[in-house]
């Protein structure tokens, strides 16, 4: 008996260990997604005031390229080693061999491909920067293949410092060489420092040290998982770029420099959610995925938080933008306010339904996500060319939303996997849809006070951010709200993904 209690003893210390780790992760990637979506959204109000929205769009046209390329040759090989519960050098090696191949082919196709790229846009500017930033695949292929352990194992807070210090680095040197430079080089030249940064850190921040190895049994079966995140990866490009790729060619880089802008702080909290919660949940739902009671809950969990988030901040967005804009863009981006406001509330969609992701592919069925992709492609497609041609920029952010809304039967689906309720669900989303309710009215007073942006705006924070924290208060003094449920998010929810992996340990 003694021996057994010495046992049980043990084991509970080996799980409050690695619950307090997972806990301290999870705060270390909440900080560090903040912390690094702040200097994106900074750098990118520094570099609206130096730079045109044309050489927005002409960078964009130039990433569009690089994403097509990534993602028609996207081999999975990541997602599925994060995915097995175990993983043995060769398993590492033949990835990241391929890794190594595949970045020297794309760096290779797009320096042959980069006038065609610039024909289909008609520009011809595209064919020197796509040329230049073709080196970035070479740099992506050579990255360390051990990085997956920190999303793997939950090490979040090596991830939290490989992903701010990249993006420091790209903020520092695009401010810079925008001051001086004046055009789109400030931007492709930031980019690329911030690749470097990024492989460099790769070795640094992790022990391992890939070499060159092939398997062909080992990539046949990391294939048999990859081919359906391949296939993801190909349709979920086309259900976010197609708008993008549409409105580039039917409008010009002016058009998609201002959409993009639009996209970036219209949808900034919830699309970084998304991130924070494909990378945080996925490995966590994977280690519960037999155990039907705990997925659920914290399924559910995380729809509260996202509810929560993307709700106000689409609120406040949709409500500011034609204070916001001129206030902190300039007036040369009032033509952003409208498709702002449009995809703020396409932002929140995207947040509430995106994080059924993760439980599709946790729990080994990929190809419901394809399909989720592939219809709001194919949604987007049908509806962009129209909508975009009648009502310009403006009609391509309506698109993006119809394909977000088409998703909703597969939603359902992850409610099936997950054994929640639809009542459950509603019932979640209530006190966050009031949070939500409350800051929008805390920007009304400051809209009627002052016509002038500047002060209008200044108001609007003010008295959206005393009427939101008044409500969040109240509701904490009920048990409920963001600050009470973000605290279970980490500390029971994540904490229950590290008690399954101690015990299968």
């Amino acid at each position: 008996m003694v021996g057994i209690a010495d046992s049980t003893s043990s084991d509970q210390s080996r799980i409050s260990q690695l619950t307090s780790r997972v806990i301290k992760g999870g705060i270390w990637i909440f900080a560090s997604n903040l912390a690094s979506r702040g200097l994106q959204v900074v750098k990118l109000i520094v570099l609206a005031r130096l730079l045109m929205p044309e050489d927005f769009g002409i960078f964009g046209i130039v990433t569009l390229a690089l994403a097509a390329m990534e993602t028609f040759t996207e081999t999975g090989f990541q997602t599925a080693l994060i995915q097995r519960k175990k993983v043995t050098d060769t398993y590492l090696d033949t990835a990241w061999t391929v890794q190594v191949l595949r970045g020297f082919f794309l760096a290779g196709v797009l320096f042959a491909a980069a006038p065609v790229f610039a024909w289909f846009f008609s520009d011809p500017r595209v064919t020197s920067l796509l040329r230049f930033l073709s080196t970035v695949e070479i740099l992506r292929g050579l990255t360390n293949i051990g990085i997956i352990y920190f999303r793997k194992e939950l090490e979040f807070r090596k991830q939290a410092t490989y992903q701010l210090v990249s993006s420091s680095v790209a903020l520092a040197v695009g401010v810079v060489l925008a001051w001086r430079l004046r055009n789109v080089w400030a931007l492709v030249w930031a980019h690329l420092a911030g690749q470097v940064i990024s492989t460099c850190l790769s070795y640094r921040l992790h022990p391992y040290r890939p070499r060159l190895r092939w398997d062909p049994d080992t990539a046949l079966g990391l294939f048999g998982f990859g081919k359906w995140v391949m296939g993801n990866s190909i349709v979920q490009f086309l259900a976010l770029q197609i708008d993008r790729i549409i409105l580039g060619k039917l409008l010009g880089a002016a058009s998609l420099g201002i959409y993009n802008m639009a996209d970036r702080i219209g949808g900034v909290l919830p699309t970084e959610f998304m991130h924070l919660t494909n990378n945080v949940m996925m490995p966590a739902y994977a280690k519960v995925q037999d155990e039907r009671v705990r997925l659920g809950r914290a399924f559910l969990r995380v729809f509260e938080v996202a509810v929560y988030i993307g709700g106000p901040s689409a609120a406040f967005i949709a409500l500011t933008a034609p204070d916001l804009v001129p206030t902190l863009l300039g007036s040369e981006w009032i033509a952003a306010v409208v498709p702002m406001q449009i995809l703020a509330v396409g932002g929140f969609l995207r947040c509430v339904v995106g994080v059924s992701s993760p439980i599709f592919l946790a729990t080994g069925r990929p190809h419901i996500q394809f399909w989720k992709s592939f219809i709001r492609a194919v949604v987007t497609l049908v509806a962009v060319f129209p909508l975009t041609i009648f009502y310009g920029p403006v009609g391509t952010a309506l698109a993006t939303v119809l394909g977000v809304v088409a998703l909703s039967p597969l939603f359902l689906q992850a409610l099936r996997i997950t054994g929640v309720s639809l009542s459950r669900l509603l019932s979640a989303s209530f006190p966050g849809l009031l949070l939500t309710a409350t800051t929008g009215l805390g920007v009304v007073p400051g809209k009627l006070i002052s016509a002038a942006p500047v002060y209008a705006f200044s108001l609007q924070v003010a008295g959206s951010v005393l009427l939101t924290l008044i409500a969040v208060l109240l509701l904490r003094h009920h048990n409920l709200g963001p600050s009470v449920l973000i605290g279970q998010y980490i500390k029971i929810l994540l904490a229950q993904a590290g008690i399954s992996a101690a015990s299968d340990a």
